[in-house]
């Protein structure tokens, strides 16, 4: 978070900020199309309803570029916390899952997604992904345990689809 913080100081950046959130149709006016057209219209070629989503509700906060600066720092920390749980799951080791992600969370790579207010998508598609991931993991292991893993594999599927209805990749 101290890393991060002073880009909750910073605005929209010109080129694909004004594009992706201050210029878009479904983000600035929601209300003029029906939810359908919310989910399904692409912008630039791209369906990507929960980034929309997200970016229509920050958007409705009226503090502007703050809103998704604080929500880029946010979903960071999630990431973070979830990698952190899911590692500590994988090597039963917190202290070797804490040093394996010390660098991850204050990586130059991350400073795009985490200080730009279009990387959001980067930040919900990683979020999504490693929730799904984990939920995949429970799967296994209740299969193995002979328990009911329909449940979880089913929560493991909508995760992973929610993921890919925040990024295009």
């Amino acid at each position: 978070a101290l890393v991060f913080a002073p880009s909750l100081r910073n605005g929209f950046v010109v080129i694909d900020d004004a594009e992706q959130i201050a210029n878009n149709p479904v983000v600035r006016s929601p209300f003029h199309a029906s939810p359908v057209d919310l989910l399904l219209t692409p912008y630039h070629g791209y369906i990507v309803p929960v980034t929309q989503a997200v970016d229509i509700a920050l958007l409705a906060t009226g503090t502007g570029a703050f809103a998704f600066h604080l929500a880029g720092l946010a979903l960071h920390a999630a990431i973070l916390i979830v990698a952190f749980l899911f590692t500590s799951r994988l090597t039963r080791d917190h202290l070797a899952a804490g040093a394996a992600l010390a660098p991850v969370a204050v990586h130059p790579l991350v400073v795009e997604p985490v200080c730009w207010a279009t990387g959001l998508k980067d930040l919900l598609a990683a979020l999504f992904t490693l929730l799904a991931t984990t939920a995949f993991l429970a799967t296994t292991e209740a299969a193995r345990a002979k328990r009911r893993a329909a449940h979880v594999a089913l929560l493991a599927g909508t995760l992973a689809t929610l993921a890919m209805l925040a990024k295009p990749t």
